[in-house]
C-alpha cells in the first residue's frame, strides 16, 4: 500500500466539504465537517459533561441513548453545515440549524442522523477536491 493512500486532508476536515450519493438519500448533498475535527470533538466533550448522572451509567460513561443525543447535538452544531435537496411536500427545504437540532436529536429521524454520519465518515477519511484534481492531471 502507498503510504499517501492514507493522508487525509487535515484543511477538509476542519472546514467541511459537500458530499453527495449517500446510500438511501437520492440527490440529496450534505455540507459537513469529519467528525475527527477540532471543534466537534471539542464539542462532544462539552456536550458529554453536561450530561446528568441519569444519563449515564455505574462507571460514569454514558448511556447508549445519551451517547446518540449528545452526537446529534454536537453534528447539529457544528457538523451539518449546509444541505441540498431536501423537500417538505414536495416545495425545496433551506438549510436550518434550528431544524437540524431537531431531526438530529429525534429518533423518528435516525435515518437522517445515519446520513450525516456516513457523510461525515466520507469527510474524515477522504482528500480534498482539489488534489484528486491535481492527481489525475
Amino acid at each position: 500500500m502507498d503510504i499517501k493512500n492514507l493522508k487525509r486532508s487535515i484543511v477538509t476536515i476542519e472546514g467541511g466539504q459537500w458530499v453527495g450519493d449517500i446510500p438511501n438519500f437520492g440527490d440529496v448533498r450534505l455540507h459537513v465537517r469529519g467528525m475527527t475535527s477540532k471543534i466537534y470533538t471539542a464539542t462532544v466533550s462539552r456536550l458529554s459533561r453536561a450530561v446528568p448522572p441519569e444519563g449515564r451509567g455505574r462507571d460514569n460513561t454514558l448511556l447508549p441513548e445519551s451517547a446518540v443525543v449528545v452526537m446529534g447535538q454536537a453534528l447539529a452544531e457544528v457538523g451539518l453545515l449546509g444541505w441540498e435537496g431536501l423537500t417538505e411536500d414536495g416545495e425545496p427545504l433551506e438549510y436550518s440549524k434550528l431544524l437540524a437540532a431537531d431531526w438530529l436529536t429525534n429518533p423518528e429521524f435516525r435515518p437522517f442522523l445515519d446520513a450525516v454520519v456516513y457523510a461525515c465518515s466520507v469527510v474524515d477519511n477522504g482528500r480534498d477536491a482539489l488534489s484528486k484534481v491535481a492527481e489525475k492531471n
